[in-house]
């Protein structure tokens, strides 16, 4: 027991979320069912602690009792990036406000992913929103290619046509920071109104 938590303590900082599948790689020798057993004594003693399904921490001590994790970091962990590493994107509603193009706050929190294998699914909500939903993306997301595949997304489904001055003064300054040439590539796989979307918010200045 004590190799098993000095193994953890080395591989992972504290109050940082540590997922099943790395505890498992961690022991790679050693039968699932046996680190099972493991990751069990480790919570009974407090020096493991688990925030929810499939997701650990190391614990401190805090003066308001144990640490607890950020939803909000256990969603970067799972499903967006990690030490650099970019494998999804937050799109829908939840982009629209973080560029500037919406002040709704959403609901519903809509996550492309890499880690999705299926084309879209709800997984059960934390984090206060009502709805999560996870899509796989149209083209594997890493950190050359994020920014291209928001400015996509927000094309196909923000409203486009019905921006404020400084809401279109927003998709200005995000279309700036897009690869042209990536973005050319990437919009075939998108609907035709993306497209269609691309050619009128050239034509009114967009890309300017």
């Amino acid at each position: 027991m004590n190799t098993f938590m000095n193994i953890l303590c080395s591989k992972f900082e504290t109050n940082v979320p540590i997922l099943l599948r790395e505890i498992l790689e961690s022991f790679p020798n050693v039968a699932p069912m046996t680190v099972y057993r493991w990751i069990r004594t480790a919570l009974d003693s407090s020096q493991l602690a688990k925030s929810r399904k499939g997701v650990y921490y190391l614990p401190t001590e805090t003066r308001f009792g144990p640490s607890t994790l950020s939803d909000a970091d256990i969603i970067r962990k799972k499903y967006l990036s990690e030490n650099g590493k970019v494998y999804g994107y937050i799109t829908g509603l939840a982009l629209e406000n973080r560029v500037g193009l919406s002040t709704q706050m959403p609901g519903t929190l809509e996550i492309v992913t890499n880690q999705e294998a299926r084309r879209s699914r709800s997984i059960k909500p934390f984090g206060g929103y009502r709805e999560i939903i996870l899509k796989k993306p149209r083209v594997p997301v890493n950190s050359n290619n994020v920014a291209t595949l928001e400015f996509l997304d927000l094309m196909t489904y923000a409203p486009i046509d019905r921006l404020e001055a400084d809401e279109r003064q927003a998709l200005k300054t995000l279309a700036a920071n897009v690869d042209r040439t990536k973005m050319l590539e990437y919009v075939k796989y998108y609907p035709r109104k993306t497209a269609v979307k691309i050619l009128e918010s050239e034509a009114s200045g967009v890309f300017t």
